[in-house]
């Protein structure tokens, strides 16, 4: 992961803040790591900062594009020691080479990818006034490599123009380069960002590293060359049907959707969220709108997957027991569940795969719709209640649905919910039989609760009151890591589960 810790917006707040811009961004740093956290998002195996990669990465990287006649020196009026600009020059760039491929502008709006981008830019040849800078940019299209260090500037490292510091593109194309050499046995396969981000940001990226690249000896590599392959690119966030932003202040946090833990458990509420994000949140490619509503919705979900986990590995376990009377041989209704399971993984497997030759996306939805099939198939089967079943159908469906929740990124509390734990406390019978104590007494409160229901006004309030009580227990219980989640079943011992 590289980040930007060197920028204008940073120096700019880090100055209304009176606090040092590497400081700031460290803050900044801090906080998003502990963000990634909360989601259970994993760290990267390499970060990558900007500040720390200047002089021994970026500087070397520029001087290749120039040596390579794809970058100009100018002398920058907004400093008085002599300290020079390097900018892309894109004219330049697309003279290098005739191969079509190579041309500016692969990832950016027809408009400024033909005709020079005369339209795009709103410039003409008889507009040469316009088109030039006060600092010497030769066309309204070339970007800035390295920022002369202006006579205010308090952060900048030493080049061979003097002191500055890079421009914003160029950091991206340096450091994937030097992370790729030190890693030779690896490629960056895919690049990605918000849709913003498309043009300029990783047009130019392309572009700077296509020059770096270049070799006018070696036509046949240039014509066959893909810097990175796969580009992703994510839509917009948006809420109450506006785009997010701090200038709106319609903006939430991750600190924020995370502020009732008790209610909610950590993992359980990451689950939620990672749900919403890969199946309910529509394309990742178009613009979605979050509201606190849809995690509830996800909620829903959540819990309906997590209970046939629950209730599948409890009937599983019972049916161990039965082994010694032996099973039964397998009849159509196993051959169904051992099927759907399979049918499901593939699915899943397949939606989040896509095909690139076949135009077909990822699509989280589809994998979610799959994963809900193979719970319905399972409680269809669990609620069939006979005798000497085969555990091989129900342990595969089950097996399979944690591999899929696995490979989506869900926690282990989800993933290996139901799952027999071998922890063994200082209760007797161990973590398992206490929390087995706590659902049953609960189970027969609740039991008392819905049959007063049915009786009088004053019984009715006592009910509710009851009901309450359990609904306080199951939120104090998430604290604890135990999670109790209410069975439709008639039978009292299984109105309510359990997992930890």
């Amino acid at each position: 992961m590289n980040i930007t810790d060197v920028d204008d917006k940073i120096i700019k707040r880090a100055a209304e803040l009176d606090e040092e811009p590497l400081s700031l961004a460290r803050r900044y740093e801090r906080e998003f790591f502990r963000d990634m956290k909360l989601l259970n998002v994993m760290r990267p195996t390499v970060v990558a900062r900007v500040s720390e990669c200047v002089e021994s990465d970026v500087v070397p990287y520029i001087e290749r594009i120039i040596k390579n006649g794809a970058a100009y020196v100018v002398t920058d009026d907004s400093n008085d020691a002599g300290y020079q600009s390097v900018y892309f020059d894109v004219q330049a760039f697309e003279n290098m080479s005739d191969v079509v491929s190579w041309k500016y502008g692969k990832l950016a709006p027809s408009t400024a990818a033909v005709n020079g981008g005369q339209q795009f830019f709103n410039w003409t040849e008889n507009d040469q006034s316009k088109a030039l800078s006060s600092k010497g940019k030769k066309h309204p299209r070339d970007f800035v490599l390295w920022k002369a260090k202006k006579n205010t500037d308090t952060l900048f490292w030493s080049s061979p123009w003097g002191y500055g510091r890079p421009g914003w593109h160029i950091e991206c194309s340096a450091i994937v380069e030097s992370t790729m050499k030190r890693f030779p046995s690896y490629k960056v396969q895919v690049h990605a960002g918000g849709i913003d981000l498309k043009f300029p940001h990783h047009t130019n990226e392309i572009a700077q590293a296509e020059a770096y690249h270049f070799n006018k000896d070696d036509y046949k590599n240039i014509r066959n060359a893909q810097w990175i392959p796969h580009w992703v690119h994510t839509g917009h966030l948006h809420i109450d049907g506006f785009k997010m932003s701090k200038s709106l202040k319609n903006f939430i946090t991750i600190e924020e959707i995370f502020s009732d833990l008790s209610k909610y458990g950590k993992d359980a509420r990451s689950d939620d969220f990672r749900l919403w994000c890969f199946a309910l949140s529509g394309s990742y490619r178009g613009p979605t709108t979050f509201s606190l509503k849809r995690l509830e919705e996800a909620k829903k979900i959540r819990e309906k997957i997590k209970r046939f986990l629950v209730t599948g590995s409890s009937k599983l376990s019972h049916l161990a027991s039965l082994l010694n009377e032996g099973e039964r041989e397998w009849d159509s209704s196993d051959h169904r569940l051992f099927e759907a399971a399979s049918r499901s993984r593939f699915n899943c497997i397949d939606s989040l795969v896509g095909n690139i030759e076949n135009h077909i996306d990822f699509d989280g939805s589809k994998c979610l719709k799959s994963i809900l099939e193979l719970v319905d198939a399972g409680n269809f089967y669990i609620e069939l209640e006979r005798s000497g079943s085969p555990l091989s159908p129900l342990r595969h469906a089950i097996q399979s649905l944690r591999d899929i929740l696995s490979i989506l990124g869900f926690s282990e509390n989800f993933v290996n919910a139901g799952a027999i734990e071998s922890t063994i406390s200082n209760v007797v019978g161990g973590e398992t039989a206490l929390a087995n104590e706590m659902a049953t007494l609960r189970s027969k409160i609740r039991h008392v609760a819905i049959e007063s229901l049915r009786g009088g006004v004053e019984e009715k309030e006592l009910a509710k009151l009851c009901l309450e009580a359990c609904d306080t227990n199951r939120s104090k219980s998430i604290s604890i890591g135990l999670e109790m989640l209410d069975s439709k079943s008639n039978d009292l011992s299984k109105t309510s589960e359990i997992n930890w």
